[in-house]
């Protein structure tokens, strides 16, 4: 039977299981869109108000999934407009299927309206851009999509269809068979040879103040399990990055908490700065999970754990570097101890339980002050059921998110775009997240005002779908990042860091036709959050913080720096 290319990727795209695409059309995409109508409600397509806005969700879905996400946008100026969110998913290791359409294969090159080299404009940020050759070559160019996307590092491939390709029909019957293995990611999982496993235990063994580094290349790895049974078995403490945040249950007794100079519990800095024996899992050991490469000492021994060879041994002399699997390394390590291996009433566990009681005497502190952020989360973590996932942005309220939050459910329960690091993602993010959750579990975003205004108009996406999503506005009146920069560094010449004190966010929420509140006294927030959350609808909280918090950041003025 003749179909069309556009028919041919649909049907493909549901062999993968693909139940959502979030975007923008145009003129180029319709006889796409026209494809998925004919096969709805087993596929649909969100609208997002734009195509940078529909990747993030793709980000979102993906991250709580584990398919890649699916997005795509038209030729020109909306491939231009989905680029960031490419480079959040490439920077992020998130598996994502970016579509572009394209004028006709005939008119390339030929100055056509809107034309841009699509290939030039996104060779930074993806792992890989495919175009068919023909309507017969959507088959092969698809599965090779879904294998790049899933296998090895996660991140996203680039899918370019002329708009000719797209609308002209096969003469021949098209294979649209899915290659199973690779709907979902990881696809496949790289064990660590015998050798390596037998030094990693010999090395675990020899050292008195172990301690695990979990960074988000553990829950890509889907590791929870792994990571909590390996801590208990050495006696080791577990700190995270933030995008590894969400790995154990923070209220576990070897829990401290995030690491690094945003979004850190200070606790757990010192355990990592403390440490003989570091299990890097899953991280870059970048800038910000190292504070500037200040927390780990020359004389600290490492193993680092990756499926990327670039990210090993790439900053530190490591001891040993496994290029594999996480969940896989974990469990072959697991095997190979055998036996609890924990050291009982050591003075390294015992400094591991005096560190996290004095992080939870000093939050209860912080959390006593009128609207400070740590109240604000407090009420949030009172509200929200543990299973739920919290998602936020690159800004303040991400650092905020990190160090105040505590996740109490282990697994894909937390998501801060720290890929490219975008303070305006948390609203886009949540709302594919909200899609995506495959456990009823409640998704909420935290933002800051600031952020949240570069999307505001995503509050109609997640109304129109239906989605009862909480939404929290951390609102400082500024762009409090650099605000706090210019007060330390520049002498409080503040320059372009302030916004209007007038603007009112949760009246702005209510225009779009969501139910919203503002919360300006301590007294009014459990009941606003408990609202929120409780919701059928799309439900804005609005806080009043305060401007001069800083949170835990790299500033010296850091209101935790005295545990």
């Amino acid at each position: 039977m003749q179909q069309t290319g556009a028919d041919a990727l649909t049907k493909l795209l549901l062999a993968y299981k693909t139940s959502t695409i979030f975007g923008v059309p145009g003129g180029q995409t319709l006889s796409f869109y026209d494809s998925i109508a004919d096969h709805a409600p087993q596929i649909r397509h969100v609208l997002a108000r734009d195509e940078k806005a529909g990747g993030l969700m793709a980000v979102g879905f993906s991250r709580v999934s584990f398919h890649p996400g699916l997005c795509d946008a038209t030729v020109g100026p909306g491939a231009a407009n989905l680029l960031p969110a490419v480079a959040e998913a490439y920077t992020g290791s998130v598996s994502m299927i970016a579509i572009t359409s394209n004028v006709t294969t005939e008119s390339m090159g030929k100055g056509a309206s809107q034309e841009l080299d699509h290939f030039a404009l996104f060779r930074p940020f993806i792992k890989m851009s495919l175009r068919p050759k023909n309507v017969d070559d959507i088959p092969r160019t698809v599965n090779h999509a879904f294998k790049v996307a899933t296998s090895g590092r996660p991140g996203p491939v680039h899918l370019d269809l002329p708009q000719d390709i797209l609308e002209s029909k096969s003469q021949n019957s098209l294979p649209l068979q899915a290659e199973s293995e690779y709907a979902t990611y990881p696809s496949y999982r790289p064990r660590p040879q015998v050798t390596s496993t037998a030094r990693a235990r010999d090395l675990i063994i020899a050292a008195s103040r172990p301690i695990i580094l979990a960074g988000g290349g553990t829950i890509l790895s889907q590791a929870w399990d792994e990571v909590k049974t390996l801590a208990e078995t050495i006696g080791a403490p577990v700190v995270t990055t933030l995008t590894g945040k969400g790995i154990i249950d923070e209220n576990h007794p070897l829990s401290l908490g995030c690491v690094g100079r945003q979004g850190y519990r200070p606790s757990a800095n010192k355990a990592l700065t403390e440490a003989d024996l570091i299990l890097a899992l899953g991280t870059k050991l970048g800038q910000v999970a190292t504070n500037d490469w200040t927390l780990i000492g020359d004389q600290t021994k490492i193993i680092h754990v990756d499926i990327d060879p670039i990210e090993t041994r790439k900053v530190y002399k490591e001891e040993l570097a496994i290029v594999a699997d996480i969940r896989s390394t974990l469990r072959d390590l697991i095997e190979s101890l055998s036996t609890n291996s924990a050291k009982a009433g050591s003075p390294w566990l015992e400094k591991v339980r005096t560190l996290k009681e004095e992080w939870t005497k000093g939050f209860k502190r912080l959390s006593a002050e009128p609207l400070s952020p740590a109240m604000v989360y407090d009420a949030i973590v009172e509200a929200l059921p543990p299973k739920s996932v919290l998602v936020t942005s690159g800004s303040f309220a991400g650092a905020f998110s990190g160090c105040y939050y505590t996740v109490r459910l282990s697994g894909p329960r937390f998501i801060a775009a720290r890929g490219a690091g975008g303070t305006e993602t948390a609203l886009p993010l949540a709302v594919g997240a909200a899609v995506g959750v495959q456990d009823e579990s409640k998704v909420m975003a935290v933002s800051g005002e600031g952020g949240f205004g570069y999307h505001v108009a995503e509050l109609e996406t997640a109304r129109r779908i239906g989605l009862a999503l909480p939404v929290v506005v951390l609102n400082n009146r500024s762009l409090g990042w650099m605000k706090i920069l210019q007060r330390e560094k520049y002498g409080s010449n503040y320059v372009s860091s302030s916004y209007m004190d007038d603007l009112n966010y949760a009246k702005i929420s209510e225009s779009f036709g969501c139910k919203a509140t503002r919360v300006e006294r301590a007294s009014e927030l459990r009941e606003a959050m408990d609202h929120a959350v409780k919701s059928d609808d799309v439900y804005v909280v609005e806080v009043m913080i305060d401007p001069d918090e800083c949170s835990s950041t790299h500033l010296k003025s850091d209101p935790l720096a005295k545990i």
